[in-house]
C-alpha cells in the first residue's frame, strides 16, 4: 500500500515555494465609468492571460480566516508606504511571500457607424500589432459632420467575437467604431432594421457580423464581426475637407448615420413647424445640444422630428430613428435602399462617396410616425368593437331562423 502511495505521489509536481492567487473582478456596467481601473488591479485581455503562470495545485478551501488585517487606511498589504505594517504584524510574525494576480476584464462596446470613413478605436490597449502608418499611406478620416482626422497608427482588434482589421487609433474619440462604409466593399450585404444589424458575405453565403439597438438610444451595438483586410493606401487627400464643407453650405446634403441618435440639422432655415426642444446628445467627439425640433420638407426630403443643433455643420438622417419609425436600410455595392418595413416600398436612396460616407439622393417619410403611433394605439379598441358587432349580427340571424 505504501509503495503504491509513493508511486502515485511521485507523479505529482512539487508544491511551489511561491504562492500564486488569481482573482477575477466583475463590474456593474451601468454605473462603472469606462476609464475606471481599481487600485492594485491591472487590465488583462486574452493575450495577456497566457503570461500568467499556471498553478500546480488548486483548492476550494475558504482562506478568509487566514488573512491578516492591518490597522491602517491602506487597501492592500502590498503598499510599501504603510507605516503600521511592522507594528501590526509584530516582530515574530512570519509571512509566506508570494504573488497575487488581480485580473480585470471590463465590458468593451463597439458601435456600428455609417457616418465614419474607417474603423477607429480610442483605446490603444485594445489594438493588437499597433504600428506607425507610413506617411504616404496615412488615412484622412472624416465623420458625418465633415471633421477631418489624420490617423497615424493602425492595427487589428481581436476582442471576443470582434475580429477587425485595419483599425486606426484615434485618441480623440470616446467610442470604438466599426465603419459600415468600410464593410460595404461590394461583396457584403448590410441590413439594419427591426432594431438589429446583420452583415452577410454574399459570395460565401454566410453571416459575418450582427448587432442590436441600444435599449434607450438609437445606436447599434456590435455583437460580432469578422473582417480582416490588408491595409490599403489612402486615395483621400487632406485638402478635401474644405471641399466637403463648401458642398455642405451650398447644397445642404444629407448623410445617413447609424451612430446618430436622431435626425439633425445645422440649418434652421429648412426646418418648418419649429418648436422649442432642448436636448443633449453624446457623440464620439463630445456633446452636442439641440434648441428646436421640427419638420423638413423639400423636393427630395420629407422628415419628421428633426432636431436643430446650432453647432452642427451638416444634415444627418439617423438610421436608428428610421428603424424605430418603421423603416429599414439595406446596403450593397456602395448603395443604400431605405424601405418602409410594412410594404417593402423603397422610400429613399443614398450613395457612398470616396470617404465611405452615404449621401442621400432622396428620402420621403410615408406619413408622420407620431400620428401613426396614435392610430396603432386605437386599433385594438376598433377591432374589438368590430368583433362585437359581428357577434350581435350572428345572434340576430339565429333568432330569425327560429
Amino acid at each position: 500500500m505504501i509503495e503504491r502511495l509513493l508511486s502515485v505521489l511521485s507523479a505529482h509536481k512539487e508544491i511551489p515555494e511561491e504562492r500564486s492567487i488569481m482573482m477575477r473582478l466583475l463590474y456593474f456596467d451601468d454605473i462603472t465609468p469606462p476609464d475606471y481601473e481599481p487600485p492594485f488591479f491591472k487590465y488583462c485581455d486574452d493575450d495577456m492571460r497566457g503570461e500568467i503562470p499556471k498553478t500546480a495545485h488548486s483548492t476550494s478551501k475558504d482562506i478568509s480566516q487566514d488573512l491578516t488585517s492591518l490597522p491602517c487606511d491602506k487597501k492592500s498589504m502590498f503598499n510599501d508606504d504603510c507605516s503600521d505594517k511592522d507594528t501590526a504584524l509584530g516582530s515574530d510574525t512570519k509571512i509566506a511571500r508570494g504573488y497575487l494576480y488581480c485580473i480585470t476584464k471590463k465590458k468593451v462596446t463597439f458601435y456600428f457607424d455609417s457616418g465614419a470613413s474607417c474603423h477607429m478605436c480610442g483605446d490603444n490597449k485594445l489594438i493588437k500589432n499597433l504600428h506607425e502608418v507610413p506617411a504616404k499611406d496615412r488615412v484622412a478620416a472624416f465623420d458625418a459632420d465633415g471633421n477631418e482626422m489624420l490617423l497615424h497608427e493602425a492595427g487589428e482588434i481581436r476582442y471576443e467575437k470582434i475580429r477587425l482589421s485595419p483599425v486606426y487609433y484615434s485618441p480623440g474619440i470616446n467610442y470604438n467604431i466599426i465603419s459600415l462604409g468600410k464593410l460595404d466593399d461590394g461583396n457584403n450585404l448590410i441590413y439594419t432594421g427591426d432594431k438589429r444589424v446583420k452583415i452577410f458575405d454574399v459570395s460565401k453565403g454566410v453571416m459575418i457580423g450582427e448587432g442590436y439597438m441600444h435599449k434607450t438610444r438609437n445606436e447599434y451595438i456590435a455583437r460580432s464581426i469578422t473582417s480582416i483586410k490588408v491595409e490599403a493606401r489612402s486615395s483621400t487627400k487632406s485638402g478635401q475637407s474644405t471641399t466637403i464643407e463648401a458642398v455642405i453650405e451650398e447644397q445642404s446634403p444629407w448623410i445617413v448615420d447609424s451612430l446618430c441618435n436622431n435626425h439633425m440639422t445645422g440649418n434652421k432655415k429648412i426646418l418648418y413647424d419649429r418648436r422649442s426642444e432642448a436636448r443633449t446628445f453624446m457623440t464620439p467627439k463630445g456633446e452636442i445640444t439641440s434648441t428646436q425640433i421640427g419638420t423638413v420638407r423639400t423636393d427630395e426630403l420629407t422628415l419628421f422630428n428633426v432636431y436643430y443643433c446650432p453647432n452642427l455643420r451638416s444634415n444627418i438622417i439617423s438610421e436608428g430613428q428610421l428603424d424605430r419609425d418603421g423603416y429599414t436600410c439595406t446596403r450593397f455595392a456602395h448603395k443604400v435602399n431605405i424601405q418602409l418595413r410594412a410594404t417593402q416600398e423603397i422610400v429613399g436612396v443614398a450613395h457612398q462617396d470616396e470617404n465611405s460616407l452615404y449621401y442621400v439622393d432622396h428620402c420621403r417619410y410615408v406619413g408622420d410616425p407620431s400620428s401613426n403611433q396614435s392610430k396603432d394605439d386605437e386599433k385594438p379598441s376598433r377591432s374589438l368593437k368590430h368583433s362585437r358587432q359581428h357577434v350581435e349580427s350572428c345572434s340576430t340571424s339565429r333568432k330569425r331562423i327560429k
